[in-house]
């Protein structure tokens, strides 16, 4: 038996990422531009 579910993604209105002091910054700017890039909302 197979069930499909209509799910419809989640997008949070805030995102939030610590860095530590160990991190290094190039990384965490990618990470920051993949969730723009993914969470593109267009105003109303």
């Amino acid at each position: 038996m197979t069930t499909i579910l209509n799910l419809k993604p989640l997008i949070p209105d805030f995102v939030i990422k610590l860095r530590s002091p160990t991190d290094k910054l190039q990384p965490l700017q990618d990470k920051i531009k993949e969730y723009l890039n993914a969470c593109i909302v267009e105003e109303k």
